[in-house]
C-alpha cells in the first residue's frame, strides 16, 4: 500500500476527529480551556494539521515496519517474533514523532502546564493511535492478500473448469458422428432417398453441434429442435421400432440446459434398449420439478453387459463442472429415467 491523495485524505480526517476530541476534552475538563470560539477552532485547524504531517509519518514508517516483518518473520513460521518487532517499532516511532510534535507545537505556543506532562500525555495517545492504525494495516493487507489469492483460485478454476468442457464435448463430438455414420450406411443399403433425407436433417443436426462448440449452455427450445432432429433420424433406421412423445409445454419454458444433453440420453436408450417392431422402444420427454426427464421403456439387449457408460458419466461430470445440481439415472418399473437439471440465468 502506497500513500496517495486517497490515504492523506483518511489520514487528516482521522487526525481532524482526535483532534477535535481531545481539544474538547481538555476544554470541558479545564485543563486547556480556550477563551472564544475563534481560538478553540484555531487550535483545531493547526493541531489538524501538524496531526496530519504526523499521521503521514507514521503511516509511512508502519508500511516500512510491516514490509520488514513480511520480510524476516512471517505470519505463519515466527509470529511471535513479528508481534514483538511491530511493537517496539511502533513504540519507536510513536515516541519519536509525538516527540517531534509536541516540541514543535510547543515551540509556537508554549503549553501552560510545562512541556514534560505534555510529552508523556501524547507519547501515550500517539501509541494507542499508532497501535491501532498498524492492527488496521495488518488487517487490511492481510484481507487484500485473501482476495486477490481467492480471485486468482477462481480464476484458476474457472480456467480448468473450461478445459475440461471443452475435452468432454470433444470427447462427444466424435461419438456422435461414428454413430450417425453408422445409420447412413445402414440407410444406403436400405433406401437410397431415405439415406438423402437422412443427409439432410444430419447437416442441419450437425450445424447446430458446431454452432454450440462454444457453448456450456443453450437454451432448451434449441437443445429440443435439436434432440427432435435427431429422433427422427433414427426413425428412418428403426421405423416403427421407435416410437416418441414430447410435451408441447417444454417450449414455453425459458431455461438453459448443456448442449447435446438430451440427445445423449436419446441416444443412450436407443444404444442400450431393444427396438423391435413387437416391442418398439418407447421414449417420453416431459418437464417435471424443474428437470427434463427423458422416459424410456427398459428392455436392454441381450449383449449388454460390456457397456461402458461414457455418455453418462459425460453428462453427470458436465453438470459437475456447471453447477451445484446432478443429472439422476435410474431404472425403476421397467422404465429408464434421466433427469437433467434446468439452469436458469440468475443461478450463473
Amino acid at each position: 500500500m502506497k500513500i496517495n491523495s486517497k490515504i492523506i485524505s483518511i489520514l487528516f480526517v482521522f487526525s481532524l476527529i482526535v483532534q477535535m476530541l481531545i481539544i474538547s476534552y481538555n476544554h470541558l475538563t479545564g485543563f486547556f480551556v480556550h477563551s472564544s470560539i475563534l481560538s478553540l477552532i484555531f487550535a483545531i485547524v493547526y493541531s489538524t494539521f501538524f496531526s496530519g504531517i504526523t499521521a503521514i509519518c507514521l503511516f509511512y514508517f508502519n508500511m516500512k515496519l510491516i514490509n520488514f516483518c513480511d520480510k524476516k518473520f512471517s505470519w505463519h513460521q515466527r509470529a511471535a517474533l513479528r508481534i514483538i518487532t511491530e511493537t517496539m517499532g511502533l513504540i519507536i516511532n510513536s515516541a519519536i514523532l509525538s516527540s517531534i510534535l509536541t516540541i514543535t507545537v510547543h515551540s509556537i505556543n508554549n503549553y501552560k502546564k510545562g512541556l514534560e506532562p505534555i510529552l508523556i500525555n501524547n507519547f501515550l495517545i500517539t501509541s494507542v493511535i499508532n497501535l491501532i492504525m498498524v492492527i488496521a494495516l495488518e488487517a487490511y493487507i492481510f484481507y487484500s492478500n485473501w482476495k486477490n489469492t481467492k480471485q486468482k483460485a477462481d480464476e484458476l478454476e474457472r480456467q480448468n473448469m473450461i478445459s475440461q468442457l471443452e475435452a468432454l464435448k470433444n470427447q462427444l463430438n466424435p461419438h456422435f458422428l461414428f454413430n450417425s455414420l453408422n445409420v447412413l450406411m445402414s440407410l444406403i443399403r436400405k433406401d437410397a432417398s431415405a439415406a438423402e433425407k437422412f443427409v439432410e436433417e444430419f447437416s442441419r443436426i450437425y450445424r447446430y453441434i458446431t454452432e454450440s462448440s462454444d457453448l456450456h449452455l443453450i437454451e432448451l427450445v434449441k437443445e429440443l429442435d435439436f434432440s427432435i432432429s435427431f429422433l427422427k433420424l433414427n426413425k428412418y433406421r428403426f421405423g416403427e421400432g421407435i416410437r416418441y412423445m414430447i410435451d408441447g409445454d417444454l417450449r414455453s419454458i425459458d431455461a438453459l440446459i448443456p448442449p447435446v444433453s438430451i440427445q445423449l440420453a436419446i441416444e443412450n436408450a436407443i444404444k442400450h434398449n431393444s427396438t423391435d417392431i413387437d416391442s418398439p422402444l418407447i421414449i417420453s420427454i416431459y418437464h417435471d420439478n424443474n428437470q427434463i426427464v427423458i422416459k424410456n421403456s427398459f428392455q436392454p439387449r441381450y449383449n449388454e453387459n460390456n457397456s461402458t457408460g461414457i455418455g453418462i458419466k459425460n453428462l453427470i461430470k458436465r453438470y459437475n463442472l456447471l453447477s451445484d445440481k446432478k443429472a439422476e439415472f435410474y431404472s425403476i418399473d421397467n422404465y429408464y429415467y434421466c433427469k437433467l437439471p434446468l439452469i436458469s440465468e440468475e443461478e450463473l
